[in-house]
């Protein structure tokens, strides 16, 4: 393989490395698919992306309105 190559495979695993696989722990956490972070590959991806989990069900919203009151 030639230098360039390389690079342009490099380049690709750190994506994975370091972007792709925290998007997906995080979709997870929130409740969504962990694959839902591979549209961050597809050139627009990412906003359509923001949207979904900006417009989803988070888990927090199942939780009572008084979960940080303290008992007395």
């Amino acid at each position: 393989m030639t230098t360039s190559l390389w690079l342009i495979f490099a380049g690709a695993v750190a994506t994975i490395l370091f972007s792709l696989i925290p998007a997906a722990m995080i979709l997870k956490r929130i409740g969504l698919s962990p694959w839902l972070a591979i549209t961050g590959l597809v050139p627009g991806g990412s906003i359509v992306g923001l949207w979904i989990v900006a417009l989803s069900k988070w888990p927090i919203d199942d939780q009572s309105p008084d979960r940080g009151a303290s008992s007395q």
